[in-house]
């Protein structure tokens, strides 16, 4: 029986490039899983390596204690995946709470390690020190039918999944789990210099929900720019959006 490693539990980079310029790592959306992230591998170059990020509970991590709480998850990714952060340049995207995840990772690394992602790709999310995240929603006083009706109207989540009672049993956990870990989450800028000097890019769809844009190139002293497609919360699901999305990001990585 074949064991694998902690690193590899929290990774699915398929395939491997051993010989890729730099790796891309994705973080997931609330409840979300890897195999999406996974697929960009077909679409974008062979110099980059696709490296999604696989959270506790989901896929092979099913029966791993689920983590509510940012700085525990953070911390998890940071130090497990420290030897690929220190072995060749890497870039970050993180969509939703992804976003919020990539960010703190970023902070993380640069703080303990003196390591940052050589570009850091934000989607779909107010930036974090924002006064609109002061805004919280009670996620876990939902009853089950009000929670799924309101993922339902997020978007993003088939509908065959959530009608389907038996799938909601293993897909709400998760789901629970991550939306208590974004409403507890918060972030003040320190004072000063901004916690990252690496180059910032927001993507989003323009049928999304407003999003603090500016907010997020205050976090960098670097270079900001965004990029917004057509589409609504989940537009990187469409296919041209997503064939142009990582045009945007090679690009800018490369």
């Amino acid at each position: 029986m074949e064991f694998l490693s902690e690193m590899e539990t929290l990774l699915n980079c398929r395939p491997l490039r051993p010989d890729a310029r730099i790796r891309l790592f994705c973080f997931p959306w609330a409840g979300g899983g890897t195999n999406f992230y996974a697929n960009w591998s077909k679409v974008l170059p062979q110099s980059i390596e696709v490296c999604a990020i696989r959270l506790a509970g989901r896929e092979s991590r099913f029966k791993d204690k689920l983590c509510s709480d940012m700085s525990t998850a953070v911390a998890e990714i940071a130090n497990t995946l420290i030897p690929k952060f220190q072995s060749k340049p890497f870039a970050f995207f993180g969509h939703s709470m992804g976003a919020a995840l990539a960010f703190e990772v970023s902070c993380y690394l640069k703080k303990y390690y003196g390591l940052q992602p050589v570009h850091l790709f934000v989607s779909g999310f107010t930036s974090p020190q924002s006064a609109a995240r002061r805004i919280k929603t009670d996620w876990m006083k939902m009853s089950d039918e009000e929670f799924v009706e309101s993922v339902r109207r997020i978007g993003g989540t088939p509908e065959e999944v959530l009608s389907n009672r038996d799938l909601m049993k293993i897909f709400m956990p998760p789901l629970r789990a991550d939306f208590h870990l974004i409403q507890h989450y918060e972030y003040d800028l320190p004072e000063g210099a901004p916690p990252l000097s690496c180059p910032v890019s927001f993507t989003d769809g323009d049928k999304d929900k407003p999003h603090d844009i500016p907010g997020w190139s205050d976090i960098t002293s670097g270079e900001f720019s965004n990029f917004i497609m057509p589409g609504g919360h989940f537009y990187l699901q469409e296919k041209e959006n997503g064939n142009q999305l990582m045009q945007y990001i090679a690009k800018k990585i490369l």
